[in-house]
């Protein structure tokens, strides 16, 4: 099962390109990918672009390989909004379909292949980011078969906060949550103190962010949660 991981990303390429670096240090699988998601008026799309360029060249990937896409501005705007936009270009396919911020690094060899391990059967799958633990789905890895039922990946009421907790309560609804300590995708995360805030941080955790997200989560359980697993039940059913 290919394992394909998701980064959307804006204004940070510095982070982009530790990213990858610890990607390609730690998988083993030759399929598995890490795809940019990029806006195409970032001013730092360049910069982006020559992570890519760099990687094919080091590691020898095939310059037909998707290393990054680019989002129009009707697609983007905000996390959740990029996310779904770069989870829709490949969740038709059968795989396994992760998701990272920027601001993550993979310190685990054969974090790839673990996940593999775990998501024989479909399931969402997450590590140990060195912060939030077992609390938080933080880096979600997700049979492609769940956001093609649900029609996203991440709630789409939401902008930013409150995901991970809908990523946890979708998987331990339908019994196929997999928390694994023993593989860690570190946070580097000014909360957790290893980072400084910057104009990213503010925009995504400020007030109102924290306020509406909040609420968008407690609406959804409230109103979608009991409709939308069944549908992924319904879906997994099917592909029984």
């Amino acid at each position: 099962m290919t394992v394909l991981v998701l980064c959307p990303t804006r204004g940070r390429p510095e982070r982009a390109a530790d990213l990858f670096e610890s990607f390609r240090a730690t998988a083993e699988l030759p399929s598995t990918q890490l795809v940019l998601v990029v806006d195409k008026d970032d001013p730092e799309v360049g910069r982006y672009l020559e992570i890519g360029e760099h990687t094919v060249q080091r590691y020898g990937w095939s310059p037909d390989a998707p290393w990054a896409v680019g989002l129009e501005a009707h697609e983007t705007g905000d996390l959740v909004k990029a996310t779904n936009s770069g989870a829709r270009r490949f969740w038709d396919r059968d795989l396994i379909l992760g998701c990272v911020n920027d601001d993550m690094l993979f310190r685990t060899a054969g974090w790839d292949r673990r996940m593999t391990e775990v998501l024989h059967l479909p399931g969402i799958a997450y590590g140990d980011d060195l912060f939030q633990h077992e609390q938080l789905v933080t880096s979600p890895f997700m049979s492609s078969i769940i956001p093609r039922a649900l029609g996203w990946y991440a709630l789409p009421s939401c902008e930013h906060l409150f995901i991970d907790n809908v990523w946890r309560d979708l998987g331990e609804a339908l019994g196929v949550l997999h928390y694994l300590p023993d593989v860690v995708i570190e946070h580097i995360h000014p909360l957790a103190g290893k980072a400084e805030w910057d104009e990213g941080y503010e925009k995504a955790n400020n007030q109102r962010v924290t306020d509406h997200d909040r609420e968008a989560y407690h609406a959804w359980r409230r109103r979608l949660f009991a409709a939308e697993t069944a549908a992924v039940v319904e879906a997994l059913t099917w592909a029984a």
